[in-house]
């Protein structure tokens, strides 16, 4: 898969309005030009999209211009790709099943599936808010020219009883403790164990 051309400079022109949000006025297309290298009018085709899905909200008047039109925290780089190209398809079995006899059984299509999987959790997970915190890219560089995976990005977690409460149950049992029998003191346990903090859950 590649972006397109629209979708990486729509990207560009989106970072560059988020990088000035701190400025307290709007961006005008001929700075993001000049930074960019890219013509104004080109701009201004890659702004009517962005606009259209909320990404950026145009200012009218002699000064006016571009400003981000949610917190940049809550604009992702998946929103900013979509608004460009649409979803994103790899096959057309991955997306529409019913259009390919095999497709449910066919061993080649899981592939394209997790690929989609694995490329919208990296556009997803990222934010304009991330682009443009020069701590967050300095990290990421660091990581990535050391061969490693970001180990800052969110990462999917699976929570269960199995893991909350009976994990002392398993210790036990391991070190070859009996099965411990279950009664409504237990239940009144678990309700206390789930009722506790563990964090916050991002979705």
């Amino acid at each position: 898969m590649k972006l397109s051309s629209r979708a990486r400079h729509a990207l560009r022109l989106a970072v560059e309005v988020s990088r000035r949000r701190g400025e307290d006025r709007p961006v005008q297309l001929s700075e993001v030009a000049r930074t960019t290298n890219m013509s104004r009018k080109f701009l201004e085709q890659l702004a009517a999209p962005l606009r259209s899905h909320l990404i950026l909200r145009s200012i009218s008047g002699r000064k006016g211009g571009f400003v981000l039109a949610r917190p940049a925290e809550q604009i992702t780089i998946g929103q900013v790709v979509a608004a460009m190209i649409g979803p994103i398809v790899l096959t057309d079995c991955a997306d529409q099943p019913e259009g390919c006899m095999a497709a449910e059984f066919c061993e080649c299509r899981l592939i394209s599936l997790l690929l989609r999987q694995r490329i919208l959790a990296v556009l997803d997970g990222c934010t304009l808010a991330d682009l443009t915190d020069r701590n967050w890219v300095r990290a990421t560089r660091e990581e990535l020219e050391r061969g490693e995976p970001p180990a800052h990005g969110p990462v999917p977690v699976a929570i269960g009883y199995d893991r909350v409460i009976e994990d002392s149950s398993y210790a036990h049992e391991a070190a070859g403790g009996t099965k411990r029998k279950e009664d409504f003191g237990a239940v009144l346990r678990a309700t206390r164990v789930l009722a506790s903090r563990y964090g916050r859950l991002y979705v």
